[in-house]
């Protein structure tokens, strides 16, 4: 009895959350969202978590964006939590329902990374924090080729080449900060050299 009231309540507690959620989400005039806070927050910015909101739920992305689609989503080191099947189903329903000319800022590890020590830390299993629930290693064709696949013109923005050679554009924060960035001069005190594979996916 004691646990199903516990349950209970606990239901209850995610249900007055998304509700809150979404009352935000429908007030927002230009509505700029970043998927897998953690707790993190920006100026200007919606910050979304589990159990809230799960990107791989379309019926989540229905129950938020139906009357109010965001024209910038945001999502850094989220993306190799999940496998391939979840990111493009994801993708595709991210793409449909951000605005047109929209875009979704992606930072996940960088596979093409020319460190080894890095590479070890953040492959699925590796020594990291979190690596261990890492399901995916993204390098930038991979990435590029599911963000085509899904529809979207893919911009990369910082990345590792097959051939380990780091390239980065100049680019601003106005599609959303990404802390572990080269740009924003991330340091790591476990892992020298520290970068993201940085992307933007554009709906055009």
């Amino acid at each position: 009895m004691i646990h199903c009231l516990k349950f209970i309540k606990k239901k209850f507690l995610i249900l007055k959350k998304r509700n809150r959620l979404k009352r935000i989400i429908n007030r927002e005039a230009n509505l700029q969202v970043i998927i897998g806070a953690g707790g993190t927050s920006h100026d200007g910015w919606v910050s979304t978590d589990l159990p809230q909101f799960n990107v791989i739920k379309e019926k989540d992305w229905e129950y938020y964006f139906t009357t109010n689609k965001p024209i910038r989503l945001l999502a850094e080191h989220v993306l190799e939590h999940l496998t391939v099947e979840q990111v493009e189903r994801s993708l595709y329903t991210a793409y449909h329902y951000l605005k047109h000319e929209g875009v979704f800022r992606i930072a996940v590890p960088d596979a093409f990374h020319k460190n080894d020590e890095y590479l070890n830390a953040v492959r699925p299993g590796g020594w990291d924090a979190g690596a261990k629930d890492h399901k995916t290693f993204w390098n930038i064709e991979t990435l590029k080729s599911i963000g085509l696949k899904t529809g979207f013109t893919v911009i990369p923005l910082e990345y590792f080449d097959e051939k380990h050679i780091f390239h980065m554009t100049d680019y601003n924060d106005l599609n959303g900060y990404i802390k572990r960035s080269k740009k924003n001069s991330y340091i790591d005190q476990n892992v020298q050299d520290y970068t993201s594979l940085i992307i933007d996916l554009v709906k055009t």
